[in-house]
């Protein structure tokens, strides 16, 4: 992705709502993988699918998730399309969540 199409941590905290300690936490622990500009402590830099993932993820904590779940149905949230109903997820045997 070429780096007029993403922003920075401070943007996407503006953003989505999270802070850039949970940012930052979420990098490294791996639930979100955004891309690091080369070099020693490059900057990361975050995509619009990336934007869509944190962004779901707040919402998906806030809502009584954990963080580790939150992260994984994020990520299926952003590889699903979405219907007139929002995202539909199967998490379970007869099980689906629907995220609007």
């Amino acid at each position: 992705m070429s780096r007029s199409h993403t922003v920075s941590t401070q943007k996407v905290a503006d953003i989505t709502g999270a802070t850039i300690r949970q940012l930052n936490h979420w990098v490294a622990m791996q639930y979100v993988a955004p891309a690091r500009v080369p070099g020693y402590g490059g900057m990361i830099e975050w995509s619009s699918k990336d934007i869509e993932i944190v962004t779901s993820m707040v919402r998906l904590i806030s809502a009584g998730f954990t963080v580790q779940r939150a992260a994984k149905l994020a990520r299926l949230m952003t590889d699903n399309p979405t219907d007139k109903d929002g995202h539909r997820i199967k998490i379970g045997q007869n099980l689906t969540l629907v995220v609007k």
